[in-house]
């Protein structure tokens, strides 16, 4: 089979996400590092399992992590993800750039009914 790789994917999602009007940012996690510089990421705030990707669409707060077909969650993916679920925030799964386009669409939806409900 020839899977998509995550990095494939990961440069597709930016150019999808580079022509939208929101605010967005990948989060480089997930690379092997030297122990000193591990031990010193940490001590500066870098967290494991945070999503490939955060967005902020006009207050609704959503992150994705990116994986190929055969990709599976962490452990520390799935805390992230049950931690931010927990406070409000979209988290979804995305294997192709279609699934980030619905991930957006979802949270414009939501931003979509919250404004007629604010009305």
């Amino acid at each position: 089979m020839d899977f998509q790789t995550e990095d494939k994917l990961q440069v597709e999602t930016v150019n999808y996400l580079r022509n939208l009007p929101i605010v967005w940012f990948h989060v480089p996690n997930g690379k092997r590092r030297r122990l000193t510089d591990a031990i010193r990421l940490k001590a500066l705030g870098v967290r494991p399992g945070v999503a490939d990707f955060i967005l902020l669409i006009h207050g609704v707060a959503v992150a994705i992590e990116l994986k190929n077909a055969a990709g599976i969650q962490s452990k520390d993916q799935k805390g992230f993800q049950t931690a931010w679920e927990a406070n409000g925030g979209l988290y979804r799964i995305a294997r192709n750039v279609a699934g980030v386009a619905a991930a957006v669409d979802e949270a414009f939806a939501i931003v979509a009914k919250l404004s007629k409900i604010a009305v």
